[in-house]
């Protein structure tokens, strides 16, 4: 464990923790369903910091902590979980109950390093730690060609988005102490990469106020949209449905659900968080795996049954949200058999779509196309969603027809003011023209590609 007390800080403020941060002993290993547990309500010692943590932090300057390995990140899994839910962006996928079983169920290689960012005053020390940010990266080395260091937001393979988790409200803050830390560090990375970040909302903004303040060189190397949905109080579910769908298509699909019920009862149903045992949730879980197994993912080997890893991770990580009411599963039956069903996380007021598998036997119907109308259907019933990610890819060509919003997604290569990062930014753009010039070259040279060559020769 690494800390850092940023050098002439004179950061301020931050929001007072919900309870004391209790340490929980260090193992060689861990088991993440321990991890995840409430710790016990007598309070402990807070961790002690290395001998060669560094010099004494200033009491008005945030702290940067380096965690490797998960072992040494269970003494800060409550303040973590306070983290997110105070966190300006929401980000399921970098939760302590989602993050933890990723890294035990995918053995990610090399595995990350985990930059976590302190309050001013509530340091790792104190009797009350609270944390401001928390930065999953990874360290690899070389970058487009160049050789150096970079340290790149972990994405794992169930990951869609790698917004971190920062405290409303000390976005700007928060990225400045993680700049100043990465600018000291000895024998440090070069470049940030933030990757599948939002470019929108606070932390957008939050990054452009940053990078403005501080002079810091920076390169959006890539930027799309994908879907979203944001229900209007004064618009009702149809409403919405006919502002992207013709009334044509809209009855196509009404007349696939009337064609189904020739095979037996059609039901929608969901799976109630207060309701339900945990049997119900486990009967649910095995659909799933069953539906998505059955189909092309489970020929191509990429449904979570074709892994036994993957699976555990799947169930763990639905359990652990169900526990917390931030579970919603939805399928759409026929006399009581699952043919479609799809698994949403909570976050707040807003939700973040993660699986949805349907049975290909019932393709001609469009079973999840069905189940996805009917999901908008509640979610404007609900009255409680203000926003749903659809964490699809760009263009996607069914949810990009029934959600009608969008959001940004962005990477930016950020200069960390060490070794040739500056350079490396400041030449990206240039490297893209060049790029992009070659490849017009070549296509204009060669007849079979170019569709003005048949012109050029009357």
């Amino acid at each position: 464990m690494i800390t850092y007390p940023p050098k002439d800080s004179h950061l301020t403020g931050f929001v007072p923790p919900r309870a004391p941060q209790r340490s929980l002993p260090a193992t060689p290993s861990v088991d993440v369903k321990e991890t995840m547990e409430k710790p016990s309500p007598t309070p402990l010692e807070p961790p002690v910091s290395p001998p060669d943590a560094g010099p004494a932090v200033a009491p008005d300057a945030m702290q940067v902590v380096v965690i490797r390995g998960a072992s040494d990140l269970a003494p800060w899994v409550e303040a973590w979980q306070e983290l997110a839910d105070a966190a300006g962006e929401p980000n399921v996928f970098y939760e302590p109950w989602m993050l933890l079983p990723a890294l035990e169920a995918l053995d990610p290689k090399p595995a990350p390093e985990f930059h976590l960012v302190f309050a001013p005053g509530h340091g790792p020390d104190s009797r009350k730690p609270q944390l401001c940010g928390l930065f999953p990266l990874v360290r690899e080395k070389g970058y487009k060609g160049v050789r150096t260091t970079i340290l790149r937001a972990w994405k794992h393979l169930y990951c869609a988005l790698c917004t971190p988790l920062l405290r409303r409200g000390q976005e700007v803050e928060t990225m400045s102490a993680l700049l100043d830390f990465l600018a000291e560090q000895k024998g440090g990375a070069s470049l940030l990469e933030l990757g599948y970040v939002s470019g929108d909302g606070p932390f957008g903004r939050a990054l452009v106020e940053t990078f403005g303040a501080r002079g810091t060189t920076t390169f959006v190397d890539q930027s799309w949209t994908r879907a979203m949905m944001r229900p209007q109080p004064d618009t009702s579910a149809d409403e919405y449905l006919r502002r992207g769908m013709s009334g044509k298509r809209i009855k196509e699909f009404r007349r696939k659900e009337n064609r189904l019920g020739d095979h037996g009862e059609v039901q929608y149903t969901e799976l109630e968080h207060e309701a339900d045992p945990d049997a119900a949730l486990d009967g649910y879980i095995e659909e799933f795996l069953r539906i998505e197994a059955s189909g092309w993912k489970g020929e191509t080997g990429s449904a979570f049954a074709c892994h036994p890893a993957h699976q555990d991770f799947f169930r763990t990580v639905v359990t652990a949200a169900h526990e917390r009411g931030r579970l919603s599963i939805a399928t759409l039956r026929v006399n009581g058999q699952a043919i479609a069903t799809k698994c949403d996380f909570c976050a707040g007021t807003g939700a973040f779509a993660f699986k949805i598998g349907f049975d290909e036997q019932y393709a001609r119907y469009s079973p999840g196309v069905l189940l996805e109308i009917q999901g908008v259907r509640q979610v404007h019933q609900s009255g409680t969603v203000r926003w749903m990610d659809s964490c699809a890819m760009p263009n996607h060509p069914m949810i990009n027809r029934l959600w009608l919003e969008r959001r940004t997604l962005q990477t930016v290569v950020i200069a960390t003011g060490r070794g040739r990062g500056e350079f490396v930014v400041s030449g990206l753009g240039l490297m893209r023209h060049f790029k992009r010039a070659a490849r017009r070259k070549r296509r204009n040279s060669n007849p079979n590609t170019n569709p003005n060559s048949n012109l050029k020769s009357l």
